[in-house]
């Protein structure tokens, strides 16, 4: 068990492929027409309505597949009905069919290649085939089989360098549908044969488009006559008019392309991974924002290690989640959630049928198998009564904590026997209870409890109970503030217990004279259980305590530490106290792993700084093994995606600090030209780590043209406790003159970096960061907070976690005593000071930074007259997760740059419109 988790190949003929692109510029007194018309559409610069001097270029490539021919549907009718053509399937009905599915192949399900494989619902074959046209005139050929419609489709990508507003029109006598990047976006419904002769200024489809800069895939759908009287024949043209004249375009029959906002809102994401007992399988839970499906889409795989196999997938209408493995055997549970009741589920992999155990229980929680396999221990939350009043809207809250959604509710514990079925009630009272682990014997359970007060930061105190099972008593084993996470050891005679350094008073402190910990910067202790006495085994261990997970088959801690930005295993051994590095293989950033209990095998899944979550088991037992990797799930959305390199850049800062950092380059970067550049930090406790995707995609903004500079200020955990308790009552001083110092030093070591094009953005307290930032310097050309903090006090006293996050970053401090904190690093006191424009973010929801913050400085710099805008998702907490608004919100970060630091403001004016 795992304590205290912190969630922190080409086509042969590809070059070929890629000679047959064009790539084009236009200038001020013209457009680019990109051409696909009809079949005897005899000139390129046809007179076709739109603004503006126009230009015609003709496609001359493409990927072709078919004509297939298709068997009409078996007709079944009513006995005596007289009219043949009820319930009719046509031409019309095939198309609208979508056979080849045009949404799934652009979600890399089959993206179109030269000579990849097509497969046909009637079980035949065919291949993808590079086509070049006649005279800009696409032709299928003449189909082979008469009296039976044909399919045939067509496809290319188009590679646009920035936002661009265009209109597609396409002509032919066939039917035909008209896709862009899976959408339908036109379509042609019946036959009109010659009218492209006869009438060549009107094409038959056309749709207005718009385009963001990246790669978008085209596919046409057609339908071929029964008669087979002669080759369907198409054409068509992409215009663009002002203010889209410096637009550049070309085309290609390559799937390869750059990163955009669509791959990563379709990727899909792996929240856990849990290995057997025996170490033969893995459970992986994977999730995709895109689905419309409850939870977000998500469900499990079980897989075999030696393999990666798939063995069982658990997927349904419900909500799958909390999945374990027996502690003996193959056998495994889960819960399914719907409509806030939730039943816990028993199955064995080598039986079809699973079998519900707890059924329909209202706010099921949280599971964990004794280690005896005999019982499964489960949480249950219990709703508090209201008061009279709060019935009515009127409540008085009990405290700051009453603040919090569901804080008056209290988890129970109970007990269920796998056999029987038989239940009962292990904990009662007004606390909440948290579980930790059950002891190895089975015998009793390691839970927590927890009192809110005013006395000292943190305003809270933890306490460590042990339950014995037989008697339902329990005993006290540690108590004080600061406690997080803890588990047993495989005897069960000592505790592995995660928390601040300052859990045993300066035991597990390593910080310098005058400094105060951060009580952020996780660490962890060997505790006795009886004794109480402790280790501070990771005092002189310079990386942040993540998770830990005490083996009982080697004796060994594994840890999950963030060292620097990356996120490590380490293994150590209590006896020789030794660390040893686990080797990942591929991965910077582990996000979790998982022991087996009866085996020296362990899972673990993460990213890289640009590969998405990939999952690999690992033999213990055998130090030269190397991982093995049975799951990449975006393996082929990813596959034809180029990625930028990315190199670290450090600087030493004046008062002789190294502050490490890294850049992003674009993919097709060119040391000729100069480049904007986008500078991202945090500034907080914790450290930008090195993985993808994420809330701020720094490869997709590479992927946009820009370099991008990323920052590790002082105060970041995983450099040491020294380093982090820079932090400490400093609330951006120290940081905000460390990233002006790096930006300039990076300007001046990059000639490729216009310095005049500079842009920076951080969330939360990087969203403070940013505010405060411009207050202190001009060198910035545009900048951008999410969730920021404006003022300290405020937040302080209005984020319902905002003055326990400060009992940390200000330490003993509060407004009436730090002025110098509260008001003096507070942006909205220096609003006047700000002459960046600046672009401010936030969800309407959000209690941990409330967006008054945001509000305030919006209406401060209105007031001033300075250049700020002000975008608001409704509904929306601190993070912005709903998919269409997460899209949005995605671009509006992407547009803000482009219209400030590119001069392009062409995509800001689409999302934005001004009104009259």
């Amino acid at each position: 068990m795992i304590l205290a988790v912190v969630n922190r190949k080409q086509t042969r003929n590809q070059d070929r492929n890629l000679i047959s692109r064009r790539n084009l510029r236009l200038d001020r007194h013209g457009s680019l027409t990109l051409t696909i018309i009809a079949s005897l559409l005899v000139s390129t610069t046809a007179a076709f309505s739109a603004d503006g001097p126009l230009r015609s270029l003709r496609l001359e490539s493409w990927l072709v597949a078919g004509p297939h021919a298709s068997a009409a549907p078996a007709v079944f009718s009513q006995p005596g009905d007289k009219d043949k053509k009820k319930g009719a399937f046509g031409a019309k009905e095939l198309l609208e069919l979508e056979t080849l599915a045009p949404a799934a192949i652009h979600r890399g399900e089959g993206r179109p290649r030269e000579d990849a494989e097509v497969r046909w619902p009637d079980g035949t074959q065919s291949t993808w085939t590079a086509t070049t046209t006649d005279a800009g005139r696409l032709s299928f050929g003449i189909p082979e089989k008469r009296g039976r419609a044909h399919l045939a489709y067509a496809a290319v990508y188009l590679h646009v360098d920035r936002f661009a507003e265009a209109k597609l029109f396409v002509a032919s006598h066939d039917l035909c549908r008209v896709y862009v990047d899976g959408k339908k976006v036109a379509e042609k419904t019946t036959w009109t044969k010659d009218k492209i002769e006869k009438d060549a200024k009107t094409p038959d489809v056309h749709a207005k488009l718009q385009l963001e800069r990246g790669a978008h895939l085209v596919v046409l759908a057609a339908v071929l006559p029964k008669d087979g009287t002669g080759p369907g024949t198409f054409e068509a043209r992409l215009e663009l008019s002002n203010p889209y004249l410096d637009t550049r375009i070309h085309t290609s029959t390559s799937p390869r392309r750059h990163l955009s906002t669509d791959d990563l809102l379709q990727s899909r994401s792996v929240s856990s991974a849990s290995i057997s007992a025996d170490g033969t399988l893995v459970a992986i839970r994977y999730g995709s924002p895109q689905l419309p499906a409850p939870g977000g889409g998500a469900w499990f795989e079980i897989r075999r290690v030696r393999d990666g196999a798939l063995v069982r997938t658990l997927r349904g209408t419900s909500v799958y989640s909390s999945f374990r493995w027996a502690p003996r055997g193959r056998k495994f549970s889960y819960v399914t959630s719907k409509s806030g009741s939730g039943t816990l589920w028993l199955a064995d992999i080598d039986a079809a049928a699973a079998r519900p155990i707890v059924e329909n229980v209202s706010k099921l929680g949280y599971h964990v198998w004794t280690p005896d396999g005999r019982s499964i221990i489960y949480s249950v939350t219990e709703e508090a009564p209201k008061d009279s009043n709060q019935k009515t809207g009127v409540v008085r809250l009990r405290g700051l904590p009453d603040r919090w959604s569901g804080f008056r509710n209290r988890v129970r514990l109970l007990q269920v026997d796998v056999t029987s079925g038989s239940r009962r009630r292990l904990t009662a009272g007004s606390q909440s209870i948290s579980l930790h682990q059950v002891r190895p014997d089975s015998r009793a359970l390691l839970l927590s409890t927890r009192v809110y007060h005013y006395d000292e930061r943190p305003y809270s105190s933890d306490t460590l109970h042990e339950l014995d099972l037989a008697t339902l008593e329990s005993r006290e084993i540690l108590s004080g503030p600061w406690i997080g996470s803890c588990g047993y050891s495989p005897d069960g005679k000592k505790l592995l217990v995660l928390g601040s350094p300052r859990i045993f008073g300066k035991l597990g402190e390593n910080i310098d004279k005058g400094q105060i910990a951060n009580d952020y910067d996780t660490q962890a202790f060997i505790v006795d259980a009886k004794t109480g006495k402790a280790d501070p085994f990771t005092k002189s261990f310079s990386p942040q305590i993540d998770g830990a997970s005490w083996s009982r088959v080697d004796g060994s801690i594994y840890l999950l530490a963030a060292e620097t930005t990356y996120e490590r295993i380490y293994r150590y051994d209590p006896t020789t106290k030794a660390f040893e590095h686990i080797e990942t293989d591929e991965l910077d950033v582990v996000s979790r792993f998982d022991v087996a209990d009866e085996a020296s095998r362990m899972v673990y899944y993460g990213t890289s700084v640009s590969t998405p979550a990939r999952v690999f088991t690992l033999d213990l037992d055998s130090p030269a093994a190397k991982p093995l990797r049975i799951a990449f799930p975006n393996e082929a959305l990813y596959a034809d995606i180029d990625f930028g390199r990315v190199e670290d850049w450090n600087f030493v800062t004046a008062s002789d600090t190294t502050i490490e950092g890294r850049v992003y380059y674009p993919p097709d970067f060119d040391t000729t030209r100069r480049y904007p550049l986008i500078v991202y930090y945090y500034g907080g406790t914790s450290p930008t780590p090195r993985d993808f995707g994420g809330r701020y995609p720094k490869n997709l903004w590479a992927s946009h043209g820009y370099v991008v500079y990323v920052l590790q200020p002082s105060g970041a955990t995983g450099y040491g406790q020294q380093f982090s308790a820079r932090h400490v009552n400093n609330w951006g001083k120290t940081v905000a003159g460390e990233i002006i110092e790096g930006v300039t030093k990076f300007l001046d070591v990059h000639p490729f970096v216009d310095g005049k094009r500079v842009g920076c953005i951080g969330a939360s307290y990087g969203g403070f960061m940013t505010m405060n930032i411009i207050t202190k310097t001009d060198l910035f050309s545009a900048a951008v907070s999410h969730a920021g903090i404006s003022s300290i006090s405020s937040y302080w006293g209005e984020g319902w976690w905002g003055y326990l996050y400060n009992s940390v970053a200000g330490a003993d401090g509060f407004p009436w005593n730090r002025r110098d904190l509260y008001v003096g690093e507070s942006a909205l006191f220096q609003a006047d000071k700000i002459r960046t424009p600046l672009l401010l973010l936030h969800g309407t929801a959000d209690t941990n930074v409330p967006p008054g913050e945001s509000e305030q400085m919006y209406t401060a710099l209105k007031v001033l007259g300075k250049d700020a805008e002000y975008v608001k998702f409704e509904g929306e907490g601190h993070w912005i997760l709903e998919p269409k608004k997460r899209r949005i919100w995605m671009r509006t970060i992407i547009a803000w740059f482009d219209k400030k630091l590119q001069n392009r403001p062409a995509f800001w004016s689409h999302l934005y419109p001004e009104t009259k």
